[in-house]
C-alpha cells in the first residue's frame, strides 16, 4: 500500500466532500462512467460512499503501478445507501476532482484494513 502525503488525507477528502456537495470541480472519467453501468452502481451511491468514506492508499504522480499518472492518485472506501463497502480511485487535478475508477467492495490487496 502506498501512502503518498498521507498527512493531508483528511483535508483533502473534506475538499472532495466540499466540492461534491457544491457540484462543482469533480469530472468522472469514461472508464469510472462505465464501471457504474457495469457494477450496478447509482451517482447517489458514490456520493453517498464519499461522505462517509476515508482515504486509503495515494499514489504520487507516475507511482501507480504498470501506469504513469500525470496527477497524484487516492483511493477512497466508503458505504452505499445499503450499507455496501465501495471503492472509488480519484485523481487530484489543480483545482478539481477526478473520478477515474469504481470497485463494488474492496480490492483484494486492500482488505487488510478491516482484519
Amino acid at each position: 500500500m502506498t501512502k503518498h502525503l498521507e498527512l493531508f488525507w483528511d483535508d483533502e477528502l473534506r475538499s472532495l466532500q466540499e466540492a461534491v456537495v457544491s457540484n462543482k470541480s469533480v469530472s468522472l472519467t469514461f472508464h469510472f462512467e462505465k464501471r457504474m453501468v457495469e457494477r450496478d452502481i447509482e451517482m447517489i451511491d458514490v456520493v453517498h460512499a464519499i461522505m462517509t468514506g476515508e482515504i486509503v492508499e495515494g499514489f504520487d504522480i507516475g507511482e501507480y503501478p504498470n501506469y504513469r499518472n500525470p496527477d497524484p492518485l487516492r483511493n477512497l472506501i466508503g458505504e452505499d445507501l445499503n450499507g455496501n463497502k465501495v471503492t472509488i480511485g480519484v485523481a487530484l487535478k489543480n483545482d478539481s476532482y477526478c473520478f477515474t475508477t469504481l470497485y463494488s467492495g474492496v480490492t483484494d490487496r486492500l482488505l487488510y484494513i478491516f482484519d
